[in-house]
């Protein structure tokens, strides 16, 4: 988001749709949790001032730990996820215009400047307020401008699918010729699940205490039995509605997937996410009308069975 675009006021609620979204920084890193304390990079902290703390409770963010931080300070593992490293703190050391200062406000949590006082909430918002107004935005698939709102909802859909998938310890049953958009497509913002044999992702999964994604007809028929068993949860991956032409025979990847944690959307037998969505979800006439145009779209471009559907 480049610098010098024209200001647009920034309100409470849109800080609010940020918090609850949890976008801005290394929103897709790791989970990091646990930590007491966090703070800036160059703030030396007295020792009178880590009374309580245990091994561990405390990060230092863009830097290392102080003499006296150390012996309380965990190593950070690369990019961290903010919102996760700040939310059970019960402070946050760091200047004003700082990422992490922000993030803490944003989540109610206390903020203290290298001064130690505390600095005003409001103080902290009127910062992110200047910070997120004095940016510009484009739409990162047409490249036009675009405000805030459209940003922010733009990366909590990603950060829902990066959330989705994260925990997939493995993969199996994903034929070859579809693998490198299978890694796009399970992405969880760091890393991809491996692929390999049902059983050795399952004995993965376990070591892991994570889920193992499954093409359901290129997997053992007991695979889902053993998983159950197991206490592993089962993903069930399958070419979703956008299909490329030549998908199959032609051995093109699919344009689209479904990952469903319940079941899948062609076993009537079982519930679905798809069933779950359509039965408790609202659909709000933004969305409907989004769908609309993406619908009109696909049929604009010929794509694989919604152009069949047109063609009746």
């Amino acid at each position: 988001m480049p610098e010098g675009g024209p200001e647009e006021a920034v309100s409470d609620a849109l800080l609010d749709s940020i918090a609850a979204a949890r976008v801005g920084g290394d929103f897709w890193g790791h989970h990091v949790r646990g930590v007491k304390l966090v703070v800036q990079a160059g703030i030396a902290i007295p020792p009178e001032r880590l009374s309580g703390l245990e091994a561990g409770q405390a990060v230092v963010m863009g830097g290392a730990p102080s003499v006296e931080l150390a012996p309380y300070a965990r190593e950070l593992p690369g990019p961290c996820d903010p919102w996760a490293l700040v939310e059970e703190a019960e402070a946050v050391q760091a200047r004003a215009d700082d990422d992490v200062a922000i993030v803490a406000v944003l989540l109610g949590v206390p903020v203290l400047g290298p001064d130690f006082q505390p600095i005003d909430p409001r103080h902290l918002k009127e910062v992110a307020r200047n910070r997120l107004s004095q940016a510009c935005y484009r739409d990162c698939f047409t490249g036009e401008e675009a405000d805030i709102g459209q940003a922010v909802r733009q990366l909590a859909e990603w950060r829902a699918l990066f959330s989705a998938n994260r925990g997939i310890s493995a993969a199996s049953g994903m034929a070859w010729w579809k693998r490198d958009v299978m890694r796009i497509f399970l992405w969880d913002g760091l890393r991809s699940p491996p692929f390999v044999k049902a059983r050795q992702g399952l004995d993965r999964a376990l070591r892991e205490k994570g889920a193992l994604a499954v093409w359901p007809s290129r997997v053992p028929a007991s695979t889902a039995d053993a998983a159950a068993e197991q206490g592993t949860p089962l993903i069930r991956v399958e070419d979703g509605f956008l299909r490329s032409r030549g998908l199959g025979a032609a051995l093109h990847p699919p344009g689209s997937i479904v990952a469903d944690h319940s079941g899948i959307y062609y076993d009537a037998r079982v519930g679905s996410d798809l069933e779950t969505i359509l039965a408790t979800h609202d659909f709000p006439a933004e969305l409907v009308e989004r769908a609309g145009r993406l619908r009109s779209r696909i049929c604009a471009a010929g794509s694989r069975n919604m152009a069949r559907a047109r063609a009746r």
